[in-house]
C-alpha cells in the first residue's frame, strides 16, 4: 500500500511539472516613438521640427503577443487631441497602419487611397548579432543590425541601418513594424532617424487572443511598392 501511495505521488509531481512547463505566457508592450536630431533635419524642416517631437511626445504603440503571433499598432485614444500633423508623425518610421506577425510572415495591413492592403512579407530578414548588450529597463539586451534600402525609384533609393535591442529573457521573436525572427523580443528598434523603445512591459501567464488579419487586398511588398510608385507618378503627370 505504501509503495503504491509513494508511486502516485511521484506520478502526481510529474504531471505536475508537466504542466508547469506548458504554461502560456503573454504579453502587452507600450513603446514610445523618437525622433532622431541632426543637424541636417533641422535645417530641412525647421519650424516643422519642433512640432513632429511635440507630437511624438503623446504617441504610443503597442505590441501584443502570445507564443504564437504579434500585434503592432499605435494607440488611437489621443488621436482627437492632435492637430492634423498626426497623419505624418504616425507614417514616419512605417508607424501607420498594424503589423501582424507569427513565426514564418508578416502583414502589414494599411489603408491607401480608400483601400484597405494586407501587405505580406513572407521573406525572414537577417540580422547581423553583435557582441554588445545593455539594459533597457531590467532587462539586459543584445544588439542587431542590418541594412535595408528604401525609395520607390533608382533616383532616390538609399541604405539605411536597422538596428535592434532584443532580449533573450522575453524569448518570444517579435518586435515593432513587423520586424521578427531574432533570439529575444525586440525592446529597442531604429529604423534610419526613428526609433521605437519599449516603456512599459506587461508579462503574464494566459493565452492572449490575436486573430491573423483577412480583410484587405492581399498584396506583397513590391506589389505595393510598385503600387505606391504608380501613384504618385499619375499626380506628377497632372
Amino acid at each position: 500500500m505504501l509503495k503504491k501511495l509513494l508511486l502516485l505521488s511521484i506520478l502526481l509531481f510529474i504531471s505536475q511539472v508537466e504542466i508547469n512547463s506548458q504554461e502560456l505566457v503573454d504579453g502587452t508592450i507600450f513603446y514610445k516613438k523618437i525622433f532622431i536630431e541632426n543637424s541636417t533635419l533641422k535645417k530641412n524642416l525647421k519650424k516643422e521640427y519642433s512640432q513632429i517631437k511635440n507630437d511624438l511626445k503623446n504617441l504610443d504603440y503597442i505590441l501584443e503577443f502570445n507564443e504564437a503571433n504579434s500585434k503592432f499598432y499605435y494607440n488611437p485614444v489621443l488621436q482627437n487631441d492632435f492637430n492634423n500633423s498626426l497623419d505624418r508623425v504616425i507614417m514616419m518610421g512605417r508607424g501607420n497602419g498594424s503589423y501582424y506577425t507569427n513565426r514564418n510572415t508578416s502583414i502589414h495591413v494599411v489603408n491607401f487611397l480608400d483601400k484597405e492592403y494586407l501587405v505580406t512579407n513572407d521573406k525572414k530578414r537577417p540580422f547581423k548579432l553583435i557582441n554588445e548588450s545593455k539594459m533597457i529597463g531590467k532587462y539586459l539586451c543584445y544588439k542587431a543590425k542590418r541594412t535595408e534600402q528604401i525609395g520607390l525609384s533608382k533616383k532616390f533609393k538609399k541604405d539605411i541601418d536597422i538596428i535592434a535591442w532584443y532580449c533573450p529573457e522575453i524569448s518570444y521573436s517579435f518586435g515593432p513594424i513587423g520586424y521578427y525572427n531574432l533570439p529575444g523580443l525586440i525592446l529597442e528598434l531604429t529604423v534610419g532617424n526613428i526609433k521605437y523603445i519599449a516603456t512599459d512591459i506587461n508579462i503574464k501567464e494566459g493565452k492572449k487572443s490575436i486573430k491573423k488579419p483577412s480583410q484587405g487586398i492581399t498584396i506583397t511588398n513590391e506589389e505595393f511598392d510598385n503600387l505606391i510608385k504608380k501613384a504618385f507618378d499619375k499626380i506628377r503627370e497632372n
